[in-house]
């Protein structure tokens, strides 16, 4: 995978992270789960930094604009009224999916800068991993 394709793909990808989180905060906030809108929204704004960062550095390489998300729904947002339990489980089903996807295109591409930059960013899908399995109650602060 040359950094091009990788650089669209992470951008597909957490372009998605931010309107799911963003979704499940507008959700919280309606039951009213107050402290679960605001990590929530918080997890979309982190989401954001990184895409637009993503972005940004792919300009730079002189790629072109990420291919458009295809408009399949998240499972997340499939559900009417997540619980709390699940939304956060489904949350974390979906960074760690994305994690193993950075973990592997690392392990396969021969590309030092592809590699680099796919471990970068499944370091940080762990980072949600641990955010959100806090927040669940699973793991200490």
């Amino acid at each position: 995978m040359d950094l091009a394709a990788f650089l669209d793909q992470a951008t597909r990808i957490e372009r998605r992270a931010e309107r799911v989180y963003a979704q499940l905060a507008e959700r919280m906030r309606a039951i009213p789960n107050i402290d679960a809108a605001a990590f929530f929204g918080e997890m979309a704004y982190y989401s954001r930094l990184h895409r637009q960062s993503i972005e940004e550095r792919a300009r730079s390489d002189g790629a072109v604009e990420a291919t458009p998300d295809d408009d399949a729904e998240s499972p997340i947002l499939a559900v009417d009224s997540p619980s709390l339990e699940q939304a956060i489980e489904l949350a974390l089903a979906a960074e760690r999916k994305a994690a193993n996807w950075y973990e592997t295109i690392a392990e396969a591409t021969e590309d030092s800068e592809v590699r680099t930059l796919a471990v970068e960013f499944a370091l940080e899908e762990r980072q949600h991993v641990l955010a959100l399995e806090r927040y669940l109650g699973q793991r200490p602060y």
